[in-house]
């Protein structure tokens, strides 16, 4: 009796066993604490006769990866503070859901992912998570990804609402309303590889219920990479409306070129922006859209924000990296701005 008892609870305990090890195989818990003490003097803005800052901040992560089949999903959990920003004993709600999306193939060459979700493209030059901020950013949507023979094809879209409303759907945040975005990149061979993006953003317009109008940003990428050497160069073209009623006709160039040799890495290049030029009819600033500016601008934050005249961005940078989890860099930028 004792025996048979045994071997049943042996068994069951393998029947249950084996559906959570192989569920357990494509799961994946990535836990992530990342403070971080800053002292600004001179952040952003030049001090003037003022102290400077120190705080610590904090990201608190989560992140859970499933992938079993046809069927992916990941939930991404954080709470983002400043080191006593809350008071002692009181229950203050913190925790946000930065990504939180499924992912289901339909064939070996075509997938669609629904929820929120990071979109990432070209080197973040235009579409980025911007990760330097402990918040990061992500958005809510929908992205259809296709692969074949070499071309990687996706599109998104995106269409925003501050609640679930029984009429109209007038949209007061400041926020863009509607996202959509197709992108195609070719890998042409092991070293050279070529994309193309379009972007369209649309905002609600404040005078009306449901009109939105639309800013139209498309171009170009060219990656070339070896062992040593890399490089990239970029061209965007934007058009569409602007908030201000004023069409919109700007301009980005991009040329970056990197060179290393083990454990130095050598960086040079320019970013060309059209801005304004005086009463203009036109709106010739060119907008950087959702991109992570602090990779490319320097990290201070100077021109996070592209001002409105026309400017050359040049950079230098030098990278030492004495092992695989360690690196130093210094770099150096200037700014031209072009006055007409």
């Amino acid at each position: 009796m004792e025996k048979s008892f045994t071997r049943k609870l042996l068994l069951l305990a393998a029947f249950i066993w084996l559906p959570l090890e192989t569920a357990w195989a494509q799961l994946y818990l990535t836990p992530q604490v990342r403070p971080r003490a800053e002292w600004r003097n001179g952040y952003q803005s030049l001090p003037d006769s003022q102290n400077g800052a120190f705080f610590v901040n904090q990201r608190s992560r989560l992140t859970l990866d499933y992938k079993q089949d046809k069927v992916q999903m990941k939930f991404s959990l954080q709470d983002v503070r400043v080191w006593g920003d809350e008071l002692h004993l009181k229950d203050v709600p913190s925790m946000a859901m930065h990504e939180a999306w499924g992912e289901f193939a339909l064939s070996d060459k075509f997938a669609v992912r629904l929820g929120r979700q990071e979109f990432v493209y070209n080197n973040d030059r235009l579409l980025g998570n911007v990760d330097w901020v402990q918040q990061a950013r992500s958005h809510d949507g929908v992205l259809l990804k296709a692969r074949w023979q070499g071309i990687s094809l996706d599109a998104g879209g995106v269409f925003n609402q501050e609640r679930e409303a029984l009429f109209d759907t007038h949209y007061s945040m400041n926020n863009y309303k509607v996202l959509g975005f197709l992108w195609a990149q070719k890998q042409l061979n092991d070293q050279l590889s070529v994309s193309v993006m379009h972007i369209s953003d649309g905002f609600q317009r404040p005078d009306t219920v449901g009109g939105v109008y639309f800013r139209h940003t498309y171009g170009l990428d060219l990656n070339y990479q070896q062992e040593r050497a890399q490089f990239n160069g970029a061209l965007y073209r934007q058009s569409g409306e602007h908030s201000s009623g004023k069409r919109i006709l700007a301009y980005l160039a991009v040329a970056e070129a990197s060179y290393s040799f083990q454990p130095l890495r050598f960086t040079i290049g320019t970013t060309y922006l059209s801005g304004m030029t005086g009463h203009d009819s036109k709106v010739r600033s060119f907008n950087t859209l959702y991109a992570t500016n602090h990779k490319f601008y320097g990290f201070m934050d100077y021109f996070i924000n592209v001002p409105a005249d026309t400017r050359q961005a040049d950079c230098i940078t030098a990278t030492l990296k004495p092992a695989i989890h360690q690196r130093v860099s210094t770099a150096f930028h200037w700014t031209t701005t072009i006055l007409h």
